[in-house]
């Protein structure tokens, strides 16, 4: 009694960790051609790329229920005694509830009836939501291959741009049904990604590592944790096969449009590169995939700012400069005497003004208008580099198991906008994601799945000027 009560103490000690199954959900009505219910049918799903079976029964009112199955493509097989085989089809979709139902006829077992044509839809389910497959996934253009571009093709979502100015260029934050970003979370493999301080998220794995996706907006399900809609990635798994990709994307400012506003020099030179790989470890039982993803770029930041010449450092203007002290207590500044010439004199220059004022860019060019503009084109950097392996195990056919860890890392250098100052210093990111999970049928529409999660993102970076004295 002692043990049980520290059992229990500790158990009211953990935080609960939010987690959202990535899988699919098969139901069904399995009738005669009389239209009355057939109990104790054997039903068999076996996903075709793994071949490995989930079997069940139907209850007492002729109904069946298959919970967590990954996202793929079904077999699906009902047989008893005294009535023919029957078979068909269905590809589930993550997050998906679908209804198969059959009508038997009787006959002998041996003889097999293929039901073609069948497009089962989500009647369980009254979630708002869109599903990106792989196809579209890997074959619509991205711009930087980040997939999340694909989550605005669901009504009621806006991507936040990224990569501006300071900006961390990897991450993304999306808008879903008009909630704020930081209410939209993200979830792979039913893990939550989701940055804890921004919202938003550090993981984005390369499209061709992705199974699919689903983009809910409305009607979510208690067990989200966030008021907001959601993205539920799911990454591909190993099968029975030995398949795997390799890629470079390349870009270069010899073969592109130059930044209509730059001046001078354009800089564009961008490579991503990867290779995944995927395949059995034990046939029909254990199964591994890898992705691996690196990017290198050196982008060139346009900039046309207000800056003055260098005359206008030491005080010498083109045009009237009001004396401020003159007259402090007129209220028409205009009414103020200018000074001499337009030029301040240089003792009434600080010298607190006078020493920053060399590191503010002198003018190099004018406007449309004729003032003085500092024209540019320094270099952003970013050296980035992505990792993902996942492992999946059927014990049989009531126990699975699965295991994935993603690694992120980031190194970015951001150009001043004074080319005395030159660049802030680098800023450098890690984010980690990991999971392991285990599911246990019990039987028919009952189980007990156990996932943990882990999700951590470093942040580090020094402040421009950092030790010295001003």
């Amino acid at each position: 009694m002692r043990s049980l009560f520290v059992v229990l103490m500790v158990l009211s000690l953990v935080s609960p960790l939010l987690a959202q199954t990535p899988t699919a959900t098969l139901v069904g009505n399995i009738r005669d051609s009389s239209g009355a219910v057939v109990p104790g049918v054997a039903i068999t799903i076996r996903n075709t790329a793994t071949n490995v079976s989930r079997p069940t029964q139907t209850d007492g009112s002729g109904a069946y229920t298959v919970l967590s199955l990954a996202p793929g493509l079904y077999e699906v097989t009902a047989q008893i005694s005294g009535f023919k085989e029957v078979r068909t089809v269905v590809r589930l979709t993550v997050g998906d509830a679908r209804r198969v139902d059959f009508t038997l006829e009787p006959g002998q077992m041996s003889e097999t009836i293929e039901v073609v044509g069948r497009a089962p839809i989500n009647t369980e389910r009254a979630t708002l939501g869109q599903v990106i497959d792989n196809k579209r996934i890997v074959e619509m253009p991205l711009n930087g291959r980040n997939f999340y571009q694909l989550a605005t093709l669901a009504p009621g979502a806006i991507s936040v741009p990224s990569g501006a100015n300071l900006t961390r260029s990897n991450f993304v934050s999306i808008y879903l049904g008009g909630t704020r970003a930081r209410k939209t979370a993200f979830y792979l493999d039913g893990i939550d990604t989701t940055e804890t301080q921004f919202g938003g998220t550090y993981i984005v794995p390369s499209p061709d590592a992705l199974q699919e996706f689903r983009v809910q907006t409305n009607g979510l399900s208690a067990e989200y944790g966030r008021a907001g809609g959601n993205l539920n990635i799911s990454m591909k798994a190993g099968t029975n096969e030995f398949r795997g990709s390799a890629y470079e994307f390349f870009r270069d400012d010899s073969v592109s449009a130059k930044n209509f506003f730059a001046t001078g020099d354009d800089t564009l030179s961008r490579h991503q590169f990867g290779a995944t790989l995927g395949g059995p470890i034990l046939k029909d039982k254990a199964f591994f995939f890898a992705s691996v993803e690196g990017t290198r770029q050196k982008r060139g930041q346009t900039l046309n700012l207000r800056a003055p010449t260098e005359d206008m450092k030491k005080g010498i203007f083109p045009f009237a400069i009001k004396d401020p002290s003159a007259d402090p207590s007129a209220r028409d500044v205009a009414a103020r005497p200018s000074f001499p010439g337009n030029q301040i004199p240089a003792a009434r220059i600080s010298p607190a003004a006078q020493y920053f004022l060399q590191y503010l860019a002198t003018a190099n060019g004018i406007d449309s208008s004729g003032r003085p503009i500092y024209q540019a084109s320094p270099v952003q950097r970013i050296d980035q580099e992505q990792y993902h392996l996942r492992v999946d195990e059927h014990l049989n056919a009531s126990n699975t198991f699965f295991a994935r860890y993603s690694q992120m890392d980031l190194g970015q250098v951001e150009p001043t906008r004074s080319p005395l100052l030159g660049d802030y210093p680098e800023m450098k990111v890690r984010a980690q994601n990991a999971g392991i999970g285990h599911t246990l049928i019990l039987g028919n529409g009952i189980l007990n799945e156990l996932r943990i999660g882990y999700n951590r993102s470093h942040l580090f970076f020094h402040p421009l000027g950092e030790g010295t004295n001003h």
